[in-house]
């Protein structure tokens, strides 16, 4: 799974213009309703939970083969687009290079960096949740006839039944409320509860609905798929944005909520300035967590033309509906598997079986892996492709020509109609590829076999720079010897580099008059 995808430069790119595009998006929505932050936080919630949403989809259409494109086409959207073929000059066989290192592949240091620093995070995650576990256990339940009073009355006012458990601790500064028990817990400071009386049951009332307000809400539910998400993609930038966005939002929207319910705005700024911040924790909802955005905040509250705080179910519900309408589009915009010819045994035409490598299930159906190789990985690559959604793929590592890799095909050649001379085609893509082989390969009924570049990809001379390009066509004519019984088609490498092959194809080829024993090799078409 990592080498079909964590490892490929093309997959790195597909997710990172997918999540862009999915908080792009829930950040512009944010901004059109920033004067009701209770859409503007739902909005940045669904962006969110979009990043991660899209990406999933467009993997599971592509391997499902839904996509709406047909196959071919060169408009799909939801994976890297292909670059234009480039001709490609006549080769010559490279000679060994006698010198040089192997290229240094960055894509596993990326995989590996982007897994453990995700890791780290989770971890940080499930540390918090168990800090949470602790500091519930170690409070104290309070029990007070003022506090419950005033606690009922928020909750009747908030339209709710459920309410939380009180508790008090020296572990928070302000009221914060921790929704991951069977019972929601409400965390008072010790000192505000044991100290001089300075707040009175109207203040004590616009805390108990401002907390209330965050359960109602949900935002404990909003806040850990943040936190998730900023794990899974820590290397978003956007994703962090809209993390700090959400918190804020969060507490401007029950805000409104507490003026809503009919408190006096400049009593409830008031008692908001009063608090001494806590640093918000992962899984505790906390009334003031940090004198930043507390400015803007009591600025919003004295605003007399202030939003209703719901955000109405129907408003909910069309938001949700139309953002996975939109998942579900870019996912689908995608080119379709062409269709997959079967090999026949009348070669007489020379079809090749898979040509595009979509077929199969653990393996690509008709292609096979030649011995194992030390250094040498073979790889059913689902994340890079010239058209449709897979190719064939060999990276090497060592720092040898010998012994050779190869994905081979073999097909049986009849005696009737024998071609004299065949073209082999295909799309390959390098990165630091040395040297490697499109080969065609005859076997008589005697078993004497032989064999005919036709393409070569990579350094042409001692010194000379490995291949490193995008999806380039190569072609090659070669005379078939007389008494061929099996071709066999050998996408190959020899020098250390990686290569892709896709839609090879394998043709006959009318010989011109004049030019039999002439064969070409390795052009560009």
């Amino acid at each position: 799974m990592i080498d079909h995808f964590v490892l490929s430069r093309a997959f790195l790119v597909t997710i990172v213009w997918q999540t862009t595009l999915a908080l792009a998006l829930g950040a512009l929505s944010c901004i059109a309703w920033r004067r009701h932050p209770g859409r503007a936080h739902f909005c940045i919630t669904l962006g969110l939970v979009g990043c991660v949403a899209l990406p999933v989809a467009a993997m599971v259409v592509r391997h499902a083969d839904w996509g709406l494109l047909p196959p071919g086409s060169h408009a799909a959207i939801a994976s890297a687009p292909p670059a234009p073929a480039v001709a490609v000059t006549p080769v010559v066989p490279a000679q060994q290079p006698t010198t040089g290192a192997a290229p240094w592949n960055v894509t596993p240091w990326i995989g590996a960096l982007w897994l453990g620093v995700s890791a780290l995070l989770c971890l940080r995650l499930v540390v918090s949740l168990g800090y949470g576990v602790r500091l519930l256990a170690t409070a104290r339940p309070l029990v007070n006839e003022r506090f419950y009073v005033s606690l009922e009355s928020a909750a009747a006012l908030l339209g709710m039944r459920r309410m939380p458990i009180t508790f008090t601790t020296d572990a928070v500064r302000c009221p914060a409320i921790w929704c991951w028990a069977i019972h929601p817990a409400l965390l008072l400071p010790s000192a505000t509860v044991s100290g001089p009386e300075r707040w009175s049951e109207r203040q004590w009332l616009a805390v108990f609905s401002h907390e209330l307000a965050h359960l109602r809400r949900r935002d404990h539910f909003a806040a850990i798929v943040a936190e998730a998400i900023c794990a899974l993609l820590w290397w978003q930038p956007l994703v962090w944005w809209s993390r700090a966005r959400l918190n804020e939002l969060g507490d401007e929207a029950c805000d409104r909520w507490v003026v809503a319910t009919g408190h006096a705005p400049d009593v409830y700024a008031e008692t908001l300035l009063d608090m001494i911040p806590q640093r918000r924790s992962l899984t505790a909802l906390s009334m003031v967590s940090g004198k930043r955005g507390l400015g803007k905040r009591v600025a919003a509250i004295l605003n007399a033309a202030l939003s209703a705080p719901d955000i109405g179910r129907w408003w909910a519900a069309a938001n949700v509906v139309a953002a996975s309408c939109l998942v579900l589009v870019v996912a689908c915009t995608q080119t379709q598997a062409p269709p997959q010819t079967p090999a026949g045994d009348s070669v007489g035409v020379l079809v090749l079986a898979n040509p595009s490598m979509e077929a199969g299930s653990a393996e690509p159906d008709s292609w096979n892996r030649d011995a194992a190789v030390d250094g040498v990985e073979y790889v059913w690559d689902h994340a890079v492709a010239k058209t449709g959604r897979a190719s064939l793929c060999l990276r090497k590592t060592a720092q040898r020509y010998f012994p050779i890799a190869q994905w081979t095909q073999t097909l049986s050649l009849p005696v009737a109609d024998h071609p004299q001379r065949v073209q082999l085609s295909g799309w390959v893509k390098a990165e630091q590829a040395y040297k490697a082989i499109l080969d065609v390969q005859f076997t008589d009924a005697q078993g004497k076999w032989s064999h005919k570049w036709a393409g070569y990809i990579g350094a042409r001379e001692p010194g000379d720079p490995p291949a490193n390009h995008d999806w380039r066509l190569y072609s090659g004519e070669v005379d078939v010897p007389a008494g061929t019984t099996n071709i066999t088609v050998g996408l190959q490498i020899y020098g250390p580099g990686t290569v892709w092959f896709d839609d090879v194809e394998l043709v006959p080829v009318d010989t011109p008059p004049g030019s039999e024993g002439m064969a070409r090799s390795g052009f560009g078409r």
